[in-house]
């Protein structure tokens, strides 16, 4: 097994901005003041992307070998951007609190993690083989494929959402200085 190779100036700053991130996130989702439910919404975003920018910088600096179950777990992550930031902007605006039906928002995320199991539930030396190019991903192509293009498609979708809602919200109080 190799060792980690030396961090250089960007990975040292996005480990930074990711431990950052992830401070932050607990801050917030611990955070008394204001509305609770849409500070755990936003600190759910800022979690998930610093654990995104942990995964990278790990793999930038060529410690997957070394941390092989770290590989791939935030690729299933944009089908939560979304629904996380829909949520916190409707909490925000509207003051609506997360109902039954909202948990539909979380389907796609939910498939999407169904499809790519059985990456999930190989063991690391299974898992390092398959970086070292001695055994095939246990997804196929076309599902990995698939899985990229709906990924975007959702993305691009909930992008247009909440700009359309942000749009269409009053400009007053609070939001203003927004």
């Amino acid at each position: 097994m190799q060792n980690c190779p030396v961090f250089d100036a960007w990975s040292i700053v996005f480990l930074i901005a990711a431990v950052q991130g992830l401070f932050v996130g607990f801050i917030l989702f611990r955070w008394r003041r204001g509305d609770r439910q849409s500070n755990r919404l936003l600190a759910w975003i800022m979690l998930l992307f610093s654990l995104t920018m942990v995964e990278y910088v790990l793999y930038w600096i060529g410690c997957w070998q070394r941390f092989p179950h770290v590989a791939e777990m935030s690729s299933q992550f944009p089908f939560l951007y979304g629904p996380l930031l829909w949520l916190y902007l409707r909490t925000i605006y509207t003051g609506k609190k997360i109902g039954r039906r909202d948990w539909l928002h979380f389907a796609a995320f939910v498939l999407a993690v169904a499809l790519i199991v059985p990456w999930y539930g190989l063991d690391a030396e299974s898992k390092r083989a398959v970086f070292r190019g001695q055994a095939k991903f246990p997804v196929s192509g076309q599902v990995l494929n698939m899985l990229v293009g709906f990924r975007i498609a959702h993305m691009v979708a909930y992008s247009v959402w909440n700009f359309v809602f942000i749009h269409r919200q009053p400009r007053v109080g609070a939001t203003t200085r927004w």
